[in-house]
């Protein structure tokens, strides 16, 4: 059996399981593994963040290419491209709400979200030594697993209820029109 049939048994073993487990299944691998490079960093100052980001790379590497594939033979065959599980019918919810907020709003969200980590990452780090960036790097992680797979439509079009309207404080009662007074000009 060569690797490309192991990648392909294994993914084919992914798409097999209940959809409320696929994310579980590779979600705790990968804090596995970032918890031994946490001790790792801490015992022998081994890099931060370095297998983590292998762990990460690695799932990538052996499932976009096979997902990738699928979704061009289900395109050729005339289907509709794969959508992801029936789980993910918050994450189109969230994705909704965030494309339903003004401009303004819009663009201080992942300033903002970033900001907070940030924020809260420095202070566990001065208060109790927690490893500096960490939180930060989560908090990016979850924001690109959470915009991603509704940029590029993973999600499909499920039936989601579509997000409430924000609202935002009412408005400011109408002021009665003013005449507006324009002084007349002498002659010269």
């Amino acid at each position: 059996m060569t690797f490309a049939d192991r990648l392909v048994l294994w993914n084919r073993f992914y798409d097999s399981m209940p959809p409320e487990w696929r994310f579980q299944f590779l979600l705790w691998p990968i804090l596995i593994v970032g918890t031994l490079n946490m001790l790792l960093t801490i015992s022998v100052h081994f890099p931060f963040g370095l297998l983590l980001i292998l762990a990460i790379a690695c799932v990538v590497a052996v499932r976009v290419p096979y997902a990738l594939n699928s979704s061009r033979a289900a395109r050729v065959d005339g289907d509709q491209p794969p959508v992801m599980g029936a789980g993910s019918a918050w994450l189109l919810d969230i994705n909704r709400r965030y494309e339903a907020l003004p401009d303004a709003r819009r663009t201080w969200v992942f300033p903002g979200i970033l900001i907070a980590a940030g924020t809260i990452n420095m202070w566990l780090t001065i208060a109790s030594g927690f490893p500096f960036g960490l939180l930060f790097l989560l908090a990016i992680l979850v924001l690109v697993v959470i915009r991603a797979p509704y940029i590029y439509g993973w999600l499909g079009d499920q039936a989601v209820s579509p997000p409430p309207e924000i609202e935002l404080a009412s408005p400011a009662p109408a002021l009665p029109a003013q005449e507006m007074v324009v002084p007349e000009q002498q002659p010269e």
